[in-house]
């Protein structure tokens, strides 16, 4: 078992892949003679002539070697053709007989991409494989199923790399922020002056459908590559608000830039109570590096006065595990903050390190459906060590290590490469979640945020 005090984890390890392609140059040969005519030379197609296998097996070959467990080839190409089939459908070709070609080409890769080809040069000659491609390694990674294995289509893969590095985003769409209620899909965040601000859309509204397609059954990265396209074209949502019938709204895209937001934000709620709202946790927020701006912040309000403290957590997809490692150590100051183990069953612990500023007054850290990832290292390491209480509801249970890969054609394959456990007591977060200490529901910037209502009366209680 290895220890550290921190090492990298889980950030953008990109492979480089160097296509080698065969070249058909102009060849010198003798001009026929006027009247004479040539019939052009027939070429049989190959898996490695058509678009897009390059992408599944590369996929394929990444999600079997490097999983965080072990995987069967069957496991990964039988959901394959059912998003061949799936998406047959939607380019126009109707219901194709892929029995045979499933038989045959499921044990291996290879095999598959033989079967692939011989499927489109007949049956389904004049389908886009490339868009089928997306699609087969979009299956191959829900069929993983777990919460950081996702495929990302190459639009959302550039945004993903640019929030990775803190740069700011833009991108062609409507102008919103989803997220994943229980039962279907909720618009969490309208973008100002966007287009989906202008179509009246507002957060807490329902998306039902999205273009036909049932929102409920598609993958938050799904519902973002649907509402996302060329700038111009349209977008068709049935929404619900609450209290209120469905309704259709179109909704024209546009250039959007994401709105510069700071990440880590601070202010004294009372006289000796102090706020500090981490969004997320990505190596940096632009030119500012998120651990150093936390800690700034947090020794502004202790020199305020501050002798309560409460850091929410809430709607904080997690991101950099160094920076969650680095915000834990301003309360757990020795000890494990989280372990990972990877398919070898090999763990390494990761520790608390030195920060400038410690605090150890009363805490309260405020949780919810989307506290994920590394918000949750925190969370947890602050329950488990007995120096919070955590209020709010049940976190994502998205706990696990994901490792973002870019594929051939610019699009991304994140895949889990280790498991995690919480430090202290070792426990899997990941299909679970964290249960706060107390249940209070209500979003943050919320007309009335019962959370951070009763983090105040609690701090109050304890700084009697």
């Amino acid at each position: 078992m290895r220890r550290v005090a921190l090492a990298p984890l889980g950030l953008r390890q990109t492979a480089l892949w160097l296509a080698v392609g065969l070249v058909l140059a102009a060849c010198h040969r003798a001009v026929p003679s006027a009247g004479v005519s040539v019939a052009p030379v027939a070429v049989e197609a190959t898996p490695a002539t058509v678009a897009g296998i390059d992408v599944v097996r590369q996929a394929y070959t990444e999600i079997s070697r490097n999983l965080f467990r072990s995987v069967t080839p069957r496991e990964l190409l039988l959901p394959a053709w059912r998003a061949v089939g799936q998406e047959a459908v939607r380019q126009g070709f109707g219901s194709l007989d892929l029995s045979g070609y499933q038989e045959r080409g499921s044990d291996d890769i290879e095999a598959f991409a033989r079967e692939f080809t011989a499927l489109v040069m007949g049956p389904g000659r004049g389908l886009d494989t490339g868009r089928i491609a997306q699609a087969i390694v979009r299956a191959m990674a829900a069929a993983v199923g777990d919460s950081h294995t996702r495929y990302l289509a190459p639009e959302l893969a550039e945004s993903q790399r640019r929030w990775i590095d803190g740069v700011p985003d833009s991108y062609t769409g409507i102008g919103i922020r989803i997220d994943r209620l229980p039962d279907g899909i909720a618009i969490a965040e309208v973008y100002p002056n966007s287009p989906a601000e202008r179509a009246g859309l507002r957060p807490g509204d329902c998306i039902l459908r999205i273009n036909g397609h049932d929102a409920a059954s598609l993958a938050l990265s799904d519902v973002s590559t649907q509402v996302r396209g060329p700038e111009g074209t349209e977008v068709r949502l049935t929404v619900q608000r609450a209290g209120e019938a469905a309704r259709e709204v179109v909704v024209s895209r546009a250039r959007i830039t994401v709105p510069s937001v700071p990440l880590v934000t601070s202010e004294m709620l009372e006289a000796d109570i102090g706020y500090i709202r981490v969004r997320a946790l990505p190596r940096r927020s632009t030119a500012v590096d998120v651990a150093r701006d936390f800690d700034d912040r947090l020794a502004r309000l202790l020199a305020q006065g501050a002798r309560g403290l409460i850091l929410d957590l809430r709607d904080n997809p997690g991101g950099d595990p160094l920076t969650a490692v680095s915000i834990t150590s301003h309360f757990v100051t020795e000890g494990p903050v989280f372990v990972t183990v990877n398919r070898d069953g090999r763990r390494t612990v990761y520790a608390a390190v030195s920060r400038p500023t410690v605090y150890r007054g009363p805490l309260v850290v405020l949780v919810n459906r989307s506290t994920a990832s590394g918000a949750e290292v925190v969370a947890a390491a602050v329950q488990e060590y007995g120096l919070g209480y955590l209020i709010g509801t049940r976190t994502c249970g998205c706990l696990s290590v994901g490792r973002p890969l870019e594929l051939a054609d610019s699009s991304s394959l994140i895949i889990t490469v280790e498991q995690a456990l919480t430090g202290r007591l070792e426990r899997a977060l990941e299909g679970v979640g964290l249960e706060p200490d107390e249940v209070v529901r209500g979003a943050p910037g919320s007309g009335v945020d019962g959370p951070r209502l009763r983090a105040v009366q609690y701090l109050r209680g304890q700084l009697r």
